[in-house]
Order: structure tokens, then sequence, then C-alpha cells
């Protein structure tokens, strides 16, 4: 997301809560969901306009996970 990438992940792993599906990258349904990976990387290789849109979304998502924000949440907790 950093790097101004879209993401695909998978539910309750890594950078999953920040991932809002088709804004700032895409969410598997499971980690062995092979299939839908595959056709979301064919599409996001195709589609040059969604590649840029949803990886600058995934960029501003980066930005606002400071380490300051991030300390404060677990402090919360």
């Amino acid at each position: 997301m950093a790097s101004g990438l879209p993401v695909i992940c998978t539910p309750g792993l890594g950078n999953a809560p920040f991932v809002d599906h088709g804004v700032n990258g895409f969410m598997l349904r499971s980690a062995g969901d092979r299939e839908r990976a595959a056709w979301l990387l064919e599409m996001l290789e195709r589609d040059t306009d969604l590649r840029r849109r949803v990886g600058a979304a995934a960029r501003d998502t980066a930005c606002q996970l400071t380490w300051t924000r991030m300390a404060r949440q677990y402090e919360a907790l």
C-alpha cells in the first residue's frame, strides 16, 4: 500500500482491516482463493486506470497509518 500499489489480501491477516474492497485494494474470500487472486491480478494488469486509482487510494490509506496513530490504537486496547 505504501508503494502506491493495489493490494490483494485475505480476511483477518496483515493489512486486511484497512482494505476497502475495490477502493484501495481487494479482499479474497480465503487464503486458498487462488482463482479469484489470479482473476484480480489479470484484471489489474489489463485495466491501467483501475490499477492507478486503487494504487493511489492504497497509498493515501498507508499515509494515514502513522506510527503514532497505531501506537495510540494499541494503547487504547
